[in-house]
């Protein structure tokens, strides 16, 4: 098998030759970088205080994907790394949301979330069994016939079974006990060499990485500088997920990372290999708004600190030319209500307008709940009471679309009809939208509103209507360039499926990165 694996390798390998192409061998190891909240305005603020070796590294020496497109308002980060591993829209790989609306129970799960899985922890078990099409990894998995090593290491488990996709390691940390976590999706224990816990960091502390009078958010933070004990500031039943918006949660999946690539020699056989890590810098669980901290400021620093180290063990490890490295960040950025009360910012209580959107049915339709839920733009109908009564459900969704449209914060609002047959028609809805998952009626807000639930508490819904975010890529052959034009988000998975000369995922709208790569 080892003999016909190398020959189907060596064909992949003259095959662009022959098509009169040049093309260079691919990298030994991909390694994907996604940090979830980054918010880039934050690093030009603290670009002064950053090290070479971080940011700045892939940053300086790397290609910039200034607008990289992914053709659809956020969603959440659930939805962007599906479209970005599989090539394809929602409407194809199917994770148009965090979170699953089940209409039977009228309650509401997170995406990969995976009943008919077993977990190794005692939180539930994820898989990828929504995610509708193969992914970057799993053509990868199937062109080396299972050679190829893939893990993917993540705070959140949604993030790491999706960067897996269908075949590779997924590994999570478990928020009921601070260890690492799978589940029986993809192996039949959590792998030995994952030992370390969230406990071991719990042991340190928690003080300003550098001067705090150096601080950029000195003059505008109420403490001017700040100490925790980490095992004081993160207890109770939560202290995991608490541990979890620290930086210290990143050093532990930093160090998981360089583990990995030890202990199953990541890149070192002729195989092509990825190693796919999620990052986090959203703000501290307690932190009453999402405005800038001392103590945030410090988190980028300490993440800028920690992916220098990171990419010096890889560049020793490898080699620059034999690595490449992608970084990006989740659009999913939480919403910031300004300091100046003179800038248009409302609440939005969703809640409270779904029963008048009821009560509003109730007066056409008759006295019955035809509203079931209603969570991030979306909002459900009861789709079995509608045909139970023999109504049509196009019909029941224009009337609710003209209700919805006269609410005060209420920017558009569609159905999933009209949804459908824009992609059918070829036409790119500016929501992330799939036929079985989304909801009856999907709605943005107005610029400056802000959802909020029953009790007045940020649900972290806003308008999201920004369809861009950047990219960065870094070694191998990648030149240092700045590409300024909107580059289609689709074309990420086919570019990388190029680079390692493997099959694309089987869903993917096809394009490449413009990128001219160094000979």
């Amino acid at each position: 098998m080892k003999k016909i694996g190398f020959i189907l390798l060596l064909l992949a390998s003259i095959s662009p030759v022959l098509c009169g192409q040049t093309s260079p061998l691919p990298p030994k190891v991909v390694i994907g970088i996604n940090v979830d909240g980054l918010n880039y305005d934050y690093l030009s603020m603290f670009w002064n205080e950053l090290s070479a070796n971080g940011f700045k590294r892939i940053m300086y020496e790397g290609t910039c994907i200034e607008n990289f497109d992914y053709g659809y308002q956020s969603a959440g980060f659930a939805t962007d790394l599906a479209t970005l591993y599989t090539g394809s829209q929602p409407y194809l790989h199917g994770i148009a949301s965090k979170n699953h609306y089940n209409r039977s129970t009228t309650k509401s799960v997170p995406i990969c979330q995976d009943a008919n899985a077993h977990s190794f922890g005692l939180t539930p078990a994820y898989s990828s069994h929504r995610l509708q099409a193969s992914t970057l990894t799993d053509q990868l998995d199937e062109s080396t016939m299972r050679k190829a090593n893939i893990v993917s290491i993540a705070l959140d488990p949604t993030a790491a079974v999706l960067q897996a996709g269908h075949t590779g390691l997924a590994l999570w940390m478990d928020a009921e006990t601070g260890r690492w976590n799978t589940s029986s999706y993809y192996e039949t224990a959590t792998p030995s060499w994952a030992g370390k816990t969230a406990d071991h960091y719990l042991e340190k502390r928690w003080e300003p990485l550098g001067l705090p009078s150096l601080y950029h958010t000195i003059s505008t933070s109420k403490n001017k500088t700040f100490a925790y004990d980490l095992d004081q500031l993160c207890y109770g039943k939560n202290k995991y997920k608490q541990f979890a918006t620290t930086p210290y949660a990143n050093n532990m999946v930093a160090d998981l990372a360089m583990q990995a690539i030890q202990n199953y020699a990541i890149g070192k056989d002729m195989w092509p290999d990825m190693l796919l890590l999620q990052f986090s810098l959203q703000p501290l669980y307690t932190q009453t708004s999402a405005k800038l901290s001392i103590e945030l400021e410090d988190a980028y620093l300490r993440l800028d600190k920690e992916l220098g180290t990171f990419l010096d063990f890889v560049d020793k490890f490898y080699g620059k030319t034999e690595v490449l490295v992608y970084l990006t960040s989740s659009r999913e950025l939480p919403y910031l209500q300004p300091i100046n009360q003179r800038i248009p910012s409302k609440s939005f209580c969703t809640y409270r307008y779904m029963a008048l959107l009821n009560a509003y049915l109730m007066a056409h339709y008759g006295n019955h709940n035809w509203v079931l839920g209603a969570e991030n733009g979306h909002i459900y109908l009861n789709r079995k009471l509608i045909e139970e009564h023999n109504k049509d459900l196009r019909q029941v969704q224009q009337t609710a679309i003209n209700f919805i449209s006269t609410i005060p914060g209420i920017m558009n609002v569609s159905s999933s009809q009209q949804l459908g047959e824009a992609y059918i028609m070829n036409v790119q809805p500016r929501y992330a939208f799939h036929p079985t998952t989304s909801g009856d009626l999907l709605f943005s807000l107005l610029p400056g509103w802000y959802e909020v639930d029953k009790n007045d508490q940020p649900t972290g819904f806003y308008n999201t209507y920004r369809t861009t975010t950047r990219m960065y890529l870094w070694g191998w052959k990648i030149p240092t360039s700045h590409v300024t034009e909107n580059v289609p988000a689709t074309a990420f998975a086919p570019t990388l499926a190029r680079y390692l000369r493997i099959s694309l995922p089987n869903a993917a709208q096809g394009g490449h990165l413009p990128i001219r790569l160094q000979e």
